[in-house]
């Protein structure tokens, strides 16, 4: 996985966490509501971001972890060829 790839993902994640957002943001001043109902609307939408972000964020976590493998590996292939041609 690249930097880029890497960079990607964090794009999207900041994607989705912005696009929720404005959605709530844009259904909060678009709906004619009570305070009670808004205040209902909000608190499903918040939860529905929270759990947005925890997916976005352990998706993340996990490409972070194939990226450290694969360099790890990437980089005891390479000292293994260095150790080769240095005997």
């Amino acid at each position: 996985m690249t930097m880029t790839d890497q960079g990607k993902g964090a794009g999207f994640a900041a994607g989705v966490i912005i696009g929720a957002a404005i959605g709530a943001l844009a259904a909060l001043i678009l709906s004619p509501k009570t305070g009670k109902e808004t205040r209902e609307m909000l608190k499903e939408k918040g939860i529905e971001l929270g759990k947005k972000v925890k997916e976005s964020v352990g998706e993340a976590v996990e490409e972070g972890k194939k990226a450290a493998s694969k360099a790890g590996a990437e980089l005891k292939e390479k000292l293994e060829k260095f150790e080769k041609t240095d005997e």
